[in-house]
């Protein structure tokens, strides 16, 4: 092999070897960047849980200095005031106590496994107040209840939910949180 090719050899093996170099390292430098932002991230992540333990915390003490100055509970009460927002490291931190006596616990229209007909009848007397369909309680029912059959008129288990895009069941258990009723018929 003459002197000339044996140079152009070199020279391309020389170019192959910086180029996988170079790649090399912005592969690594992407990986640190990822890294170093999936820190911050947990960090993040800590420092939000952090404060939402110090809200908790906050709520614990105004309901326990509640309860030692009365036994009744009135929305002029220091725990229906609005904690103002403070100013924390990247934010701000808020906390309200909302009283949830008043509510109607939607799990209650199925009970040990059981439709529970005095809590439907009760809830459809709210839809009906809040002007919305009293059969949209049928759907629900069925969402929570164990079995396959349809509650009437409007009722939907699996075989509806199957036919949709994604595909889905129905939870056959109480609701665990508000964003289940988006999957709802």
């Amino acid at each position: 092999m003459n002197r000339a090719l044996q140079s152009g050899v070199a020279l391309i093996t020389a170019l192959i070897i910086t180029a996988l170099a170079a790649v090399i390292a912005v592969n690594m430098v992407s990986a640190q960047q990822i890294d170093i932002r999936r820190t911050g991230n947990v960090l993040d992540g800590d420092q939000a849980y952090l404060y939402a333990l110090g809200i908790e915390s906050w709520a614990q003490g105004v309901l326990a200095g509640d309860r030692r100055k009365n036994q009744t509970d009135t929305l002029q009460d220091a725990w229906a005031t609005v904690l103002p927002p403070i100013d924390v490291q990247g934010g701000k931190v808020a906390g309200e106590i909302l009283d949830q006596q008043g509510l109607f616990n939607l799990n209650n229209l199925v009970q040990n496994k059981q439709k529970s007909e005095a809590d439907i009848k009760i809830f459809q007397r709210l839809l009906i107040t809040l002007k919305l369909d009293p059969d949209l309680a049928w759907p629900l029912v069925d969402w929570m209840d164990p079995d396959v059959e349809l509650s009437f008129p409007n009722g939907a288990e699996d075989a509806e939910y199957l036919k949709r895009t994604p595909p889905y069941r129905t939870a056959n258990a109480p609701l665990v949180s508000v964003s289940e009723l988006l999957l709802v018929n």
